[in-house]
């Protein structure tokens, strides 16, 4: 059976092509990363009577121009450098990627008619597990490392520190992606 590149397993979820336009500045690229999944967003929002309020409507979202602008330039995450910012810019360039990754997930499991739910309750959590069918899983290369939600949540943002009720840390003493935690 024939899959395309972009299905492969191996390929991070930004990468649908190579970027071979001229690399900006790591934090310049997260911040107009910002800007397109906010175009994205408020293409989704759609007023609902129903419940008095907002829906998201990701059929339209996935398939809008706004959604094909973000993944095109999602695609330079992969070329930045991340070594030269300060360790406050590599916190809000982690911010504000994490941020774009984390609704790109969104709008990718509720597409794939997964349940995505707030609750951080240990049977929601294991329920996600156990009916968890998808075999490729989320995450980003960002400056030639692959980054999931998690490597960014536990590894830069807590300094590597182990999640709660965790043994191991998120990142291992032998991970490349632990030079750019924050000093």
């Amino acid at each position: 059976m024939y899959r395309f590149y972009y299905d492969s397993d191996e390929i991070a979820d930004n990468l649908i092509r190579k970027w071979k336009e001229e690399t900006h500045e790591a934090f310049e690229v997260a911040v107009g990363l910002v800007q397109k999944i906010e175009e994205l967003y408020e293409k989704a929002i759609v007023e609902d009577s129903e419940v008095e309020g907002h829906t998201i409507d990701v059929d339209a979202a996935l398939k809008s121009t706004e959604y094909k602008s973000y993944i095109n330039a999602a695609c330079e995450l992969a070329q930045v450098s991340i070594e030269e910012l300060n360790d406050t810019e590599r916190m809000a360039f982690f911010l504000n990627v994490y941020q774009c990754m984390y609704i790109h997930y969104f709008l990718r499991m509720v597409n794939e008619g997964k349940v995505v739910s707030s609750s951080n309750s240990y049977m929601s959590k294991l329920k996600n597990y156990a009916f968890d069918y998808s075999s490729k899983p989320f995450y980003y290369n960002i400056g030639g490392h692959n980054y999931d939600l998690d490597d960014i949540k536990q590894g830069m943002f807590r300094g590597n520190q182990r999640k709660p009720g965790s043994l191991l840390r998120q990142l291992s003493a032998n991970d490349e992606k632990c030079k750019f935690l924050p000093t």
